[in-house]
This record gives C-alpha cells, structure tokens and sequence, in this order.
C-alpha cells in the first residue's frame, strides 16, 4: 500500500528518544506492529458495513493496526475487543452514537476515548474526542468535540512530539 496521509510513522518504523522525558539512559525503542490487509477488511465488515476505510485510516491499521507508540490501544488483545468494549461500555451509560465510527485511542480503560467518523466524505477524516462529563443529576453528559487535528495530523504531531523526547499521551 502506498502511504500519503501516515508519513510519520511510515518514516519511523522506529524511535529511539535520545532526550526529552522519554529518553530514560537505557537502550530503549518504540515500535510499530500492523495488521495484514485481511485483518483490516475483517475490521471494515464488521464496523463499516463492508465499506472500505478512509485512506488515512488504512494506512495507520496497515503500519501500526496491532501497536502504535503513540496511540493507546490499552490491555485488548486485537482491533476489534478494542472497538467492542467501547461500544458495551457506551451502551452500558445509554449513549449511543449513531454514526459508523472507529476507536483509535483509549484512556483509562475505554472512556474517554479518540475516533473518527467513517461516513465523512475524504481521505483524512478529523479525529473527534468522546467523554464521559458529570452533571448536576448524576446521570453522566456524552460530550463529543474535535479535537482539532485531521487524523494523519494528529499522528504526525504525535509522532514529531515522541522523536523530540516528549510523551505522546
């Protein structure tokens, strides 16, 4: 596959930080690990109704689908435990979103977390944070907002952050 949007990672298959907080004295890299084009199709079956994913969003499974040093993928074992604990604990709170989406990075188990939208008519769809906000009446608010970033920006801030020593996350 040819990348166009994932150019930072396709660029630093592996990051060594040499300062910054993430550089620890020790002989230590960050690496990526990908899924196969079969496990990405197997992923659009089963959350995009067969359609194929947005580019950008190819690339990132294609180079980094199984581990990704500077999203978080939490303890699950593959893609989709990933995107089906988000989607139980959603149902768990009564949200709902309605749009086909895809979970790219977690926190502190499963909400909040980073998606994108797989409806969006481009290659490089913005990414979108969901959390969960407390209210007044204690049932907990879903607030969903962009966090201002296409996805292959995202990652390549990311990406350029963790090279210069800093914490990704």
């Amino acid at each position: 596959m040819e990348i166009k949007y994932q150019t930072g990672l396709r660029d630093n298959p592996v990051i060594k930080p040499t300062t910054g907080i993430m550089a620890t004295g020790i002989d230590f890299s960050f690496t990526l690990e990908p899924l196969t084009i079969d496990e990405i199709i197997h992923l659009e079956i089963n959350y995009n109704s067969g359609n194929p994913f947005p580019t950008s969003l190819r690339e990132l499974l294609s180079l980094a689908g199984k581990d990704c040093y500077v999203l978080d993928y939490s303890t699950f074992d593959s893609q989709i435990d990933l995107q089906n604990e988000v989607r139980a604990d959603l149902m768990e709170f009564k949200y709902n979103i309605a749009r086909p989406f895809f979970v790219l990075d977690v926190h502190y188990g499963t909400i909040p977390f980073l998606f994108v939208y797989l409806d969006q008519p481009t290659d490089d769809p913005p990414v979108y944070m969901a959390e969960l906000d407390e209210n007044i009446h204690g049932k907990p608010k879903m607030e969903i907002r962009w966090v201002n970033f296409s996805l292959s920006s995202f990652i390549n801030d990311r990406v350029e952050y963790l090279k210069a020593g800093g914490n990704p996350f």
